[in-house]
């Protein structure tokens, strides 16, 4: 337990899983505080809990009462997420022309990731909920301040399992619970008292996702868990990965050249791109790709068996053997070990190489961005698009980005997703525009 909070603390915490699973069967059992936990990145053993032996595990009473104030329950999203509807694009631009303010910065670097979960929070809110929080056009923002301090406080309490349970989010956060209800509050408030035959006559393009569920079912508690499950999978992930793209951008010029020739060969500079338009760039989706394996936003996941089962691989000598897992225990898989595993990837296994996936073709358990089998990700269509356009949007306005950070090598800092332990700090130097 020692080793474990000292090594989140001091943000080495993959290095030591790592570390530890560096064995035959990529499997290890932990003891803490009288629990028995599984921690694994064996390939098989990750495509069973997903997949082939998915009704033997979910996501357990622990891991859904400590989120239960935050996430809710969001098991009815499916059909409305998994599309892009046409005013997607125009409204992204909205927000991306507003980031790019912020970007225009002469001399200055900017913080990255500030900015662009700013921006991202904007969309989101803007598409799903029928209103952005304008956050990159207001110097406070307590609404996305209240969602960061709870995720934060929760993702860090999850390891400590049911000691976790003593301390609630309104004792820890009191503030932050209070302004995540006031905020929720207003904006399902409202749209409830829509009138429903007014949202019956809306088209399938015009209406938003939180008056789909007025109309579904009008409790305002389902609609809260609903939307707020929308906004973290279709913010965090998303915001995260540019970010880490970006800080390799900026330091791999050559990469960054070679994805504005594929822009400007296949769209063009003078316009922001389609749909149709962003499916040419197969370079862009390469890089995209490769920051998706080697800085997966989630890195570890867990699950606690519903009842006795197994895993099919990782026990005994040889590490070839089953494992038991008794009903309760919890087990831990990382998909950040997996995809940077060095038998992979040889000696670039932690190297940032876009060129991969010109001839790498992983199999569904080698690389697995959006999860697989009943629990993939419902915004994982939203969030491509969110990733390449914002992306391309970037070639196509700056001529390139200079790192202006730590020279050390960034750590990878562990909590609800895997983010970065130093500001992101660039320049975004605009691309001289040539008159016609």
């Amino acid at each position: 337990m020692f080793r474990v909070v000292s090594r989140m603390r001091n943000h080495g915490f993959f290095e030591y899983t790592r570390q530890i699973l560096d064995n035959p069967g990529k499997t290890v059992e932990l003891n803490m505080f009288g629990s028995r936990l599984i921690l694994t990145q064996q390939p098989e053993n990750i495509k069973a809990v997903m997949f082939t032996k998915f009704s033997d595990f979910g996501k357990g009473a622990i891991t859904h009462k400590i989120f239960e104030n935050v996430l809710g329950d969001s098991e009815q999203l499916r059909p409305y997420l998994a599309k892009i509807r046409s005013t997607d694009v125009p409204k992204t631009e909205v927000h991306i022309q507003r980031l790019f303010r912020h970007f225009r910065t002469p001399g200055e670097p900017v913080e990255v990731y500030d900015l662009i979960d700013r921006c991202q929070l904007d969309v989101v809110t803007d598409v799903f909920f029928g209103e952005s929080v304008a956050s990159l056009q207001q110097e406070e923002q307590p609404f996305r301040e209240a969602m960061d301090t709870l995720l934060r406080i929760n993702s860090q309490r999850v390891p400590f399992g049911r000691l976790a349970l003593l301390f609630p989010d309104w004792l820890i956060a009191p503030h932050a619970t209070k302004e995540l209800a006031r905020y929720m509050d207003s904006r399902v408030d409202k749209t409830l008292s829509l009138p429903r035959a007014k949202l019956l006559q809306k088209a399938e393009n015009e209406i938003t996702l939180m008056e789909a569920l007025a109309l579904l079912q009008p409790n305002k508690k389902y609609i809260k868990d609903q939307l707020i499950s929308v906004l973290l999978a279709g913010k965090d992930p998303v915001a995260i990965t540019i970010t880490w793209a970006i800080y390799e951008l900026s330091r791999h010029p050559e990469v960054f050249t070679r994805l504005q020739d594929e822009v400007r060969t296949r769209i063009g500079f003078d316009h922001p791109p389609s749909m149709e338009q962003l499916k040419e760039l197969v370079l862009l989706k390469n890089a995209v790709k490769e920051t998706l394996r080697l800085y997966h936003p989630l890195g570890l996941n867990v699950r606690e068996a519903k009842a006795d089962t197994f895993l099919p691989i990782g026990g005994g000598a040889n590490g070839k053997e089953p494992v038991a897992v008794l009903k309760g225990q919890q087990v831990v898989y990382s998909v950040l070990g997996v995809q940077r595993d060095p038998k992979l990837h040889s000696e670039t296994a932690d190297e940032w190489v876009p060129s991969r996936w010109e001839s790498w073709t992983p199999t569904s358990t080698e690389y697995i961005p959006f999860n697989v089998g009943p629990r993939i990700c419902l915004g994982r269509v939203f969030g491509h698009l969110q990733m390449e356009y914002t992306l391309a949007r970037i070639l196509q306005e700056f001529e390139r980005i200079e790192w202006c950070g730590a020279k050390e090598d960034m750590k990878i800092k562990i909590e609800l997703n895997t983010k970065f332990d130093k500001p992101i700090l660039c320049k975004f130097i605009p691309r001289v525009k040539v008159e016609s």
